[in-house]
């Protein structure tokens, strides 16, 4: 009727892939798999919506959705990767009957790699698959009551994702001719069954989880004088935690359950909900509720239209994204790592009696990421109608998850500083490090919220959208920060600006109707007049060089050695591998630069006493600039009224404007030091030595009918 409207709509796809390896990702250096993986996917959604207007001021809308995706990944010729059928005599650690052969992986590229994870062996027809479920309900109620136009509603979800792990219960060896136990040539290594990196899980669980999330809102938009209008909100949200739909829950951490003689499968200090009824199955706590309140206005400063001051505030929290961290620990999942080890040493390991690395999630951690956004806007009409406006931007956000493993403060079982100062001996020879931890497990990470970033800019734009004439400008002055380094002991010292830092970014969008000469000859008239020229030119500041070389200029000490007669490594200077090791800094690296150079090389030195390293994120260093003008020439020929011929002209990069460049792969961003002098042996680090870059003409004719 005039008053209710239904809308309904049903979709559904099918459709057979073919892929090298793998769920979600696709490695690149690969030699191709032995087998291709069919990926039979499919998805079906409807959704459904019931507009009802109860009167002029008051209506109501009901929205209805749900979907479904799956993703199996089946092996098109499981033979070809079978260990058994191949003869390969290899069993693994666990002797897990996983008939998958292992990853061979390579450090430095000079080793072929074949990619490939476990999983597959899990879901029987279905593979390596993935299953996603989600149904959704909302309803919005909207009141115009004087000078007030209210809203009132509730969003509801519940998310569905299964789908096993994908790790590395097939193993992986890795091989080089530089990581330890080689010969020299990592080929070789794989005849001699030496390798520089074994890893290998137990087993795959299956990461059933999901969870459920309802929030209310009411809003008003106010005007409470003809000049003055107000935005009023407020959102009350339940973002229940992810949780495990199998029944045995997320793993926590007690330190006052554990026990330094329990055997490493009864994962001491651990606990889960069917290990304690008291854990819910999210491990996290979930709160009750979480407030965000809004606020708006805008205010017409003299009444007369030309100058708006406009502002906002806004608490805005978001729900985790999808993690699996605390998982495999209650389903009986174990890994074991060992470096520069042999295959017939792996093979005579006694699992059980070694320690393993796991994770969990913090027990006592029932934040919910949260970002404040703020605006305060000045809006000016000027003279050639066009706008002026100047804004101050920024937003916070905090309690971001933090599920790296070892990642900022997560590993609760990472060598602290210092400890391997203490050992007689070279550390670097040690093979692994589970004696200098705290508990008897290798890395024992725990998933925390305790991430954050901010960002603050200036902003002005000059808009004119009449006539001839269309031309919009903006330039922003801005800075963002937040944790950027890799100190996995404290993350105070990882605070600083960002990989996509820019200080100053512009850009003008035009669009000019040329003049229309001829008046009178009607061909001289189709040829010359009615032309458009438009155009878009950026410039923006350099990129921040520091934090995308790793905040370190990639270093290489290039095996120098310290007085004791140690390499320069993370383990002699910090005497741990969890802070790692940073040149040291002796002057602005930005400055006494000149030319084409952008970072000072003498600023920088290589760390060669006990105790000594450089800042782990160094002062922030800016690239070369990026300029680029891209212009188009076009008009419109009409027959009728609905057929036309255009005729473009485009040039892009118009004036052959190459840039300097430092592109991937060149080495004059890596601090490179001598082996025997411990100085900086690149003479062009900090200097760039290639343009990129040229110009691109195209003639496109189009016909429309």
């Amino acid at each position: 009727s005039d008053y209710t409207k239904l809308f309904v709509r049903y979709n559904a796809q099918r459709e057979l892939q073919r892929f090298p390896v793998a769920l979600w990702w696709r490695e690149g250096n690969n030699v191709p798999y032995p087998t291709e993986i069919l990926g039979k996917n499919r998805s079906d959604s409807i959704s459904a919506s019931l507009t009802h207007v109860f009167s002029p001021t008051l209506t109501n809308e009901f929205v209805f959705g749900y979907t479904y995706i799956t993703f199996p990944n089946v092996f098109d010729d499981p033979k070809k990767v079978d260990r058994t059928a191949l003869g390969a005599p290899f069993k693994g650690i666990y002797k897990n009957g996983v008939a998958q052969i292992p990853a061979l992986l390579s450090w430095g590229g000079e080793f072929a790699q074949i990619w490939n994870p476990s999983g597959f062996q899990v879901g029987g027809d279905k593979g390596l698959f993935a299953d996603k479920f989600l149904p959704s309900v909302s309803n919005n109620l909207s009141k115009v009551f004087s000078t007030h136009t209210m809203k009132f509603g509730f969003f509801y979800e519940y998310v569905i994702n299964n789908q096993p792990a994908s790790g590395w219960a097939n193993g992986y060896a890795v091989f080089s001719n530089w990581g330890g136990n080689t010969s020299g040539n990592p080929y070789s290594d794989l005849l001699l069954g030496r390798v520089s990196d074994y890893g290998e899980h137990n087993k795959d669980p299956l990461h059933n989880e999901a969870y459920h999330a309802i929030e209310f809102f009411a809003q008003d938009s106010w005007k409470v004088t003809r000049r003055l209008t107000l935005e009023l909100g407020l959102r009350a949200s339940y973002l229940g935690n992810w949780f495990d739909r199998e029944g045995i829950g997320f793993a926590v951490w007690d330190a006052s359950t554990y026990r330094p003689d329990a055997r490493p499968e009864e994962y001491s200090g651990l606990l889960w909900h069917k290990r304690d009824s008291k854990i819910p199955l999210s491990g996290l706590p979930n709160r009750a509720l979480n407030w965000a309140p809004r606020f708006g206005m805008a205010w017409d400063l003299f009444g007369t239209g030309k100058t708006v001051v406009r502002g906002g505030w806004g608490a805005f929290y978001f729900h985790n994204a999808q993690f699996t961290t605390g998982l495999d620990a209650p389903a009986g999942v174990m890994f074991m790592g060992r470096g520069s080890t042999t295959f017939a040493d792996l093979e005579a390991i006694v699992p059980g009696t070694s320690a393993i690395g796991t994770n969990a999630v913090d027990k006592d951690d029932d934040k919910v990421p949260l970002t404040y956004s703020w605006s305060f806007t000045v809006s000016q009409r000027i003279p050639w109608a066009s706008l002026v406006e100047v804004s101050y931007v920024g937003n916070e956000s905090k309690n971001i998850l933090n599920g790296g493993c070892p990642g900022v403060d997560t590993n609760i079982n990472s060598v602290p500083y210092g400890a391997l100062f203490d050992y007689d001996g070279d550390p670097n020879a040690l093979g692994n490090l589970d004696a200098f931890r705290p508990y008897n497990y290798q890395n024992l990470c725990l998933v925390k919220h305790n991430l954050f970033q901010n960002y603050h800019a200036l902003q002005a734009s000059w808009l004119r959208q009449m006539g001839k004439y269309l031309i919009q400008a903006n330039y922003t002055y801005g800075k963002s920060l937040g944790i950027t380094g890799s100190d996995y002991l404290n993350p105070a010292n990882d605070y600083g600006p960002l990989l996509t830092d820019r200080r100053h970014v512009f850009n003008i969008a035009y669009s000019v109707e040329l003049p229309n000469p001829v008046k009178t000859n009607p061909l001289a008239k189709g040829v010359v007049n009615g032309w458009q020229l438009s155009g878009i030119t950026q410039v923006q500041s350099g990129v921040n060089l520091t934090g995308n070389t790793g905040n370190d200029f990639n270093i290489n000490p290039n095996d120098f050695r310290m007085a004791n007669g140690y390499a320069v490594t993370q383990r002699t200077i910090n005497g741990t591998d969890a802070v790692p090791l940073q040149p040291l800094v002796t002057c602005n690296p930005g400055s006494g630069v000149s030319g084409q150079q952008f970072v000072n090389g003498n600023c920088f030195a290589l760390p060669t006493v006990q105790g000594q390293n450089g800042p782990i994120v160094p002062a922030e260093v800016f690239g070369p600039a990026f300029f680029n003008a891209d212009l188009s020439l076009f008009k419109n020929f009409s027959f009728t009224e609905t057929r036309k011929l255009q005729f473009r002209f485009s040039a892009y990069n118009f004036l052959n404007h190459p840039l300097w460049s430092f592109r991937n792969g060149s080495n004059n961003l890596n601090l490179i030091f001598s082996g025997t002098t411990g100085k900086l042996e690149n003479p062009n680090f900090g200097i760039t030595t290639e343009k990129m870059g040229h110009r691109i003409i195209q003639l496109a004719l189009k016909f429309y009918f």
